[in-house]
């Protein structure tokens, strides 16, 4: 099955075709990728456009906003900052203080440290899925944003399962190698069996810039990839786009805590495939909602 493409490259950027809306960009460079993981489709071209931050619509379709950029106010910004900081030494010194109160030391390649209502199954496996204290930075922070996020008029409704997190880049990813959607524990699929469509607000805390890949893709047809994980799950999606994968690389500018703000993107990432890129040094907190 081919995966229909909302925008096409026309000499050094991507256009929105059909009605789409694509923000402005400019192709930066195209790689050929032979270790992507979760599938045997190799190799692949990967053509990545540098998107710049501008508030409003980054990506739609004929029918909704996918991908928009805007700037969250916060008030109390010296306090919100002291509360990313004790977050970020969490993380980089792999390190957080759990619900018990004991102190657990987490595997050195996790990066992500999840809010105390984190309540999938596995959350304590070895360390792969913390949950933070109810009073600890993480916690806090995820609460805040929340409360800041209805004060700015979105309409937020929490999954059944709480998958809001704090997380940190170990090591710079610069080969987009990382492609994936994200399905999550305990809601994979809706009433009708189809995979459920999660919205993820993504807030950059550092003051350094972030960068996130997006495929311009129908998210209709993403249920040609299969729910349950194989190996190979994702060869449908690489094959059904002839193993050519345009990616926007959207743009998160650091955090402004003198005149208290922050920037941010709003996203469905069970619907666009989306990849980690960038340099270390930026700190990303997620909050995640059933309705845009």
């Amino acid at each position: 099955m081919k995966i229909k493409r909302l925008a096409e490259q026309r000499h050094d950027k991507l256009v929105g075709v059909l009605g789409n809306h694509v923000a402005p960009n400019r192709l930066s460079e195209t790689q050929i990728v032979t270790d992507q993981e979760d599938t045997s489709v190799s190799p692949l071209t990967v053509s990545i456009f540098d998107t710049p931050f501008s508030p409003g619509p980054v990506l739609t379709n004929q029918e909704e906003v996918l991908v928009e950029a805007f700037v969250l106010p916060i008030d109390n910004a010296k306090q919100f900052q002291r509360q990313v900081r004790l977050a970020e030494y969490a993380l980089h010194h792999l390190q957080v203080r759990l619900a018990e109160y004991a102190l657990h030391h987490l595997r050195a390649d996790c990066y992500e440290i999840w809010s105390a209502g984190h309540n999938v199954n596995d959350y304590n496996n070895g360390g792969f899925h913390i949950a933070d204290a109810p009073t600890g930075p993480v916690t806090t922070i995820l609460n805040r944003l929340n409360t800041l996020l209805v004060a700015d008029g979105r309409r937020i409704a929490p999954p059944p399962f709480n998958h809001d997190k704090i997380s940190a880049k170990k090591h710079p990813v610069t080969t987009a190698n990382g492609i994936h959607l994200d399905s999550f524990e305990g809601m994979r699929t809706d009433d009708e069996g189809r995979r459920r469509k999660i919205w993820r607000y993504f807030f950059n805390l550092s003051t350094n810039p972030r960068f996130t890949l997006i495929a311009p893709v129908d998210p209709e047809d993403m249920d040609i990839v299969p729910i349950t994980y194989s190996p190979t799950f994702l060869d449908p999606l690489f094959d059904g786009l002839d193993r050519h994968v345009d990616m926007l690389k959207v743009e998160l500018p650091g955090a402004d805590y003198s005149a208290g703000t922050l920037h941010g993107f709003k996203t469905t990432t069970t619907h666009l495939p989306h990849a980690e890129y960038g340099p270390v040094g930026d700190t990303l907190a997620v909050i995640d909602s059933l309705v845009d």
